[in-house]
C-alpha cells in the first residue's frame, strides 16, 4: 500500500514493478498456503507497525500484483482462489478486477464451493456480480462431467483434465 502512495518517477515505477515481479516469481506462501494475492484480498491481512498506512482487502495492492504477473487462479491449502477469498470478504470491486484479469469464476474449492456460492448470503455483492455473465458453455459441460461422475481421465487431453477438475 505504501508503495502506491509515494509518488515516483517513471524509472522508479518500473523498478518497483520489476521488484514485485521478481518477488512473485519466488512463489512465496504464507499461512494456509496464501499467496501474496490471497493476502491482498483478505480482510484478515494486517499491517505491520503502529500506524497502519492501508487497509485490507486492498484494490490497489491487488491491481499492482496482477499487473506484475500474479496468478489470479492460484490456490491455497483449502483450494480457494483469491476470488473465493474476495467473495468471503464481500468485496465486489476486487472480484470484478480478478474476473476481468482471468480468474475462473466457477472453480470449486475443497468443499466444492464456487465464489458464487460464497456470495449467496451477501446481497450487496450478489447484485453486482451475476454468475451467468461469467460462466461459459465449457464450464457448464465440465460441471456435468463432475456432477454425474463421468470417468474422463485418460480419455481427454491432460489440459482439459485439469480444467474439468477445477469444477
Amino acid at each position: 500500500c505504501l508503495l502506491e502512495k509515494v509518488p515516483c518517477t517513471v524509472e522508479q515505477d518500473h523498478f518497483k514493478k520489476q521488484t514485485i515481479y521478481r518477488f512473485l516469481k519466488l512463489h512465496p506462501r504464507g499461512k494456509n498456503n496464501f499467496s501474496p494475492l490471497h493476502l491482498a484480498v483478505d480482510k484478515n491481512t494486517t499491517c505491520v507497525g503502529r500506524y497502519p498506512v492501508c487497509k485490507f482487502p486492498s484494490l490497489q495492492v491487488t491491481a499492482i500484483l496482477i499487473e506484475c504477473g500474479a496468478d489470479v487462479n492460484v490456490r491455497d491449502s483449502d483450494d480457494n482462489s483469491p476470488l473465493h477469498i474476495a467473495a468471503l470478504n464481500n468485496h465486489p470491486d476486487i472480484m470484478n478486477l480478478l474476473i476481468k484479469s482471468g480468474a475462473h469464476f466457477d472453480a470449486t474449492n475443497l468443499h466444492k464451493q464456487t465464489a458464487s456460492d460464497l456470495l449467496d448470503e451477501k446481497e450487496i455483492a450478489k447484485n453486482l456480480i451475476q454468475p451467468i455473465n461469467h460462466t461459459t458453455l465449457q464450464c457448464l459441460a465440465a460441471r456435468v462431467i463432475v456432477n454425474h461422475r463421468i470417468y474422463y481421465k485418460g480419455h481427454i487431453p491432460e489440459k482439459l483434465e485439469t480444467f474439468v477438475s477445477l469444477h
